[in-house]
């Protein structure tokens, strides 16, 4: 811990930081691009950045690319060569000296997590705005982008609801029955294995049927076969509709089922045409007795 020596600190880690550019570069000008604001070394104290091994990628080019300071804290932006790739926010609230904050990258480092370690916030809360920088200004040390080493520990096997013990090491992929693998080594970003599902000469075996199955199978109904790929479709509709019975299908009427024919229907039309006829006779004898009920009611008051 501090203790002076010489006229030298003995601090950690994080302390030591505080007083030197560290994550940042030594070359690293920490000034931002409208020459307005220099970035203060107890701000950002460590950062670790692991990154997927690609030859193409260049950790000198790693930087700190915006600050924005605002009265509920501080937004630290990182990028690659003048592109964003993340950032993180600090509560000013609820921050404590060298805290750590996790940044989930973006792009093509998606599968970057940072780590960003914060030593303090005292000297720059009082520069409020968001301020821009970009490699030269806020270059990272390439010592902070490590290889992300991270792989596939093992594969399971999945067959149904059964699960095989994790396979490791060394694994081959053979292709079986009516597969085929073919590997793709075409200069790319990675090499790239096929996995086809065939038909052709030596490839397919015969059917190995259960004994006592069917020898001749249902090729149509009606007349009427299965498409390309063997389907063959049944559609019900409003008042039609399927069942699934043991080894078949029963169409099943959702509606009303007809009681009567067309003979019976014919009587019950003609009853009904009966009555019809029968209901506006009726209805002008009611007309005729209101006209004889107020002929009587006029009779009546003349008397």
């Amino acid at each position: 811990m501090a203790s002076p020596v010489g006229g030298v600190w003995m601090v950690d880690w994080l302390n030591a930081n505080s007083q030197r550019k560290y994550p940042l570069h030594d070359d690293a000008t920490v000034i931002d691009t409208t020459n307005s604001f220099t970035l203060p070394n107890s701000l950002i104290v460590d950062c670790i950045l692991p990154v997927h091994p690609d030859p193409s990628i260049d950790p000198s080019l790693f930087h700190l690319q915006s600050v924005t300071i605002h009265s509920e804290g501080v937004v630290i932006g990182f990028g690659y060569n003048g592109t964003a790739i993340g950032s993180i926010s600090v509560d000013r609230a609820t921050f404590t000296a060298n805290k750590t904050f996790f940044m989930t990258c973006s792009g093509d480092l998606f599968d970057t997590v940072g780590k960003i370690v914060v030593g303090k916030l005292d000297e720059v809360l009082n520069f409020a705005g968001s301020y821009e920088f970009d490699v030269a200004g806020g270059r990272l040390s390439p010592t902070v982008v490590k290889p992300d080493i991270r792989g596939v520990n093992a594969i399971y096997l999945v067959n149904g609801e059964e699960i095989s013990d994790p396979i490791q090491d060394d694994i081959v992929l053979e292709a079986g029955t009516n597969a085929q693998l073919t590997l793709d080594n075409t200069p790319s970003d990675y090499s790239r294995i096929t996995f086809s599902f065939i038909e052709g000469a030596g490839t397919v075996v015969e059917c190995d049927c259960k004994e006592g199955a069917a020898s001749s199978p249902i090729l149509t109904i009606n007349g009427i076969g299965p498409n390309e790929d063997g389907d063959f479709v049944l559609e019900d509709n409003e008042c039609q509709g399927l069942e699934a019975l043991a080894n078949g299908l029963k169409l099943v009427d959702k509606c009303a089922k007809p009681c009567c024919g067309c003979s019976e229907l014919e009587v019950v039309t003609e009853r009904l045409q009966y009555m019809a006829d029968q209901i506006q006779t009726l209805s002008g004898l009611i007309t005729r007795l209101e006209g004889q009920m107020d002929f009587l009611q006029t009779n009546c008051a003349g008397t």
